[in-house]
Parts: C-alpha cells; structure tokens; sequence
C-alpha cells in the first residue's frame, strides 16, 4: 500500500509536471513574439497565478478542519547515535534534489528558448510517469534497497554522460534519461526513510512529529551542500563549467552519503539492540 500511495502521488506530480511547463514556456515565447507582453511582464503574469493557486491552496487546506497534535518532541539531535542510516539517506535524496533544476537550466543555456524548456519538461514528465507507474505495479518494500541502488546509478552514470558525449547527446541523455534515475531513487528513498523511522521509534508513536522533522532538516542540510557546491563552482571558474562539471561534483558527494548507507549492513539506531529480544518474546508465545 504505502509503494501505491507513493507511486501514486508522484504520478499526479509528474502529470500536473507535463502540462504547466509546457504551456508557462510556450506563454513566454507567445507572448513576446506577438507582442503581448515582455518576457519580464510574462514571467511576473506566471507568478502572479502561482500565487493565486498557493492561496487557494492553503484556504482549503485551513477550511478541512484538520487538527494538527501537539509534538512530545521538536529536534532528535540530541539522540545518540548521531550518525544513522535515515540521515545519510535524506542526505543523498537532498544532494539529489540540489541538481533538480540543472537540467532545466541546461537546456536554457544551451537553447536560450522558454519553449523548448517546457518542451523537454513535458517530455521528461512523460517519462517519469511511465517509469513511476512501471515502480509501482512491480516493485515492493523488500526491494527498496535495490531500487536504490538502481537509481543511484542512473543518475550518476547520466551526469556522468553530459560530460563525456557530444553536447546535444549529452544534454538529451541527460534531461530525458536522468530523471528516471530520480524518480526511483526519490520514491524508494521517501518508503525506506519511513521504515527506517517507525524502526527507530519502537511503536512510540508520540515521537513521529520529531522524525519528520529530522528528515526534513537533513534533507535540506543535503540541498544546501549541493547547492552551495554548484554556486561555489560557477562562481570560481565559469557558467558552462558549473553546470556541466559542477554536478559532478554534487554527484561524487551523493555516492559517498548512499555508500555509507549501504556500507551499514544493519540499522545503527538506538533500537537495534532491543529488536531481537521482542521477536524471541514473540516466539515464546506462539510455540
């Protein structure tokens, strides 16, 4: 159930993903070309109705009622062990999601046309859901290391490509292809963080506000390293360098975090230990 909800949700992101993007890039180039606004004016019409679609958004999220629970606990940084296999995992799926608007950049860069952004994001979204729907329908929970490990590779072995394959090949096996290799590993990534979490809480559910956050916060400490090294990248050498070679770069920090994750053949919380006791408990009883 939990791989269909994900599967399921990324669909909808990934078909909502075909639409917009085509039809905000070719807006832009419409609008300037026949002279209806400039491209400064066509950006700030964009803007204005994605904030639009934010309010709404929120009213009906307030006008549902929902009652949010107090949290027992905010931070787990205080927890021992600091290091555990939750947090290099959202640190690799951060890293990841720092190069997220690398290919949109790239093809910007290189094509210098709105239209032909929106046209790669609809064709790359196309993709994605065929390759979530092809997750969904066969993977399983026991297999999310694996898939992992497969998107892992993807994704490295296609920036690795942008560099080494003539730029039009590169670019397009790296946008169309790439984004399989994302998907994956964010689908597995977001099911496997889950499991690790209710591990590591041992049926305390009272703590779930506070893994949440911890996720969330090791995420984001993942995005702001990959970014920062892109930025640092382009600033210090050139454009072109930091977006074709800067990623690289993101992607060798990506290998050490999973490889570290994979690198621990059992969960390294707190937990652990008491994991055997309760299922020799549990033979007990039923022998």
């Amino acid at each position: 159930a939990r791989d269909y909800f994900f599967s399921l949700l990324s669909s909808i992101g990934a078909l909502s993903g075909i639409l917009i993007p085509l039809i905000a890039g070719w807006f832009i180039v419409g609008s300037e070309r026949l002279g209806w606004f400039s491209l400064q004016g066509a950006y700030w019409i964009l803007f204005g109705f994605a904030l639009i679609a934010m309010a709404a958004s929120a009213r009906i999220i307030f006008k549902s009622g929902l009652a949010t629970p107090v949290p027992g606990a905010i931070s787990r940084l205080a927890r021992v062990p600091f290091i555990t296999r939750r947090r290099l995992l959202m640190i690799a799926q951060g890293l990841i999601d720092s190069v997220g608007l690398l290919p949109g950049l790239i093809v910007l860069f290189v094509f210098g046309n709105e239209g032909a952004l929106g046209t790669a994001a609809a064709i790359s979204s196309v993709i994605g859901i065929l390759a979530t729907y092809c997750y969904g329908r066969f993977a399983k929970v026991a297999q999310d290391r694996k898939t992992l490990f497969i998107g892992s590779c993807i994704f490295s072995l296609c920036s690795l490509l942008l560099v080494l394959l003539p730029d039009n090949i590169g670019i397009a096996v790296y946008v169309f292809i790439a984004g399989i290799g994302t998907t994956f590993f964010a689908i597995a990534s977001a099911s496997q963080s889950l499991c690790l979490a209710e591990e590591e809480m041992s049926g305390k559910s009272d703590s779930a506000y506070s893994f949440v956050f911890d996720n969330e916060l090791f995420l984001n400490t993942g995005r702001v390293i990959g970014i920062t090294t892109l930025i640092f990248i382009a600033l210090y050498s050139s454009s072109y360098f930091g977006l074709f070679y800067g990623q690289l770069a993101v992607v060798a920090l990506h290998i050490m975090a999973i490889g570290l994750f994979f690198a621990f053949k059992k969960p390294i919380v707190s937990c652990a230990v008491e994991m055997p006791v309760t299922i020799a408990i549990t033979d007990e009883k039923e022998s």
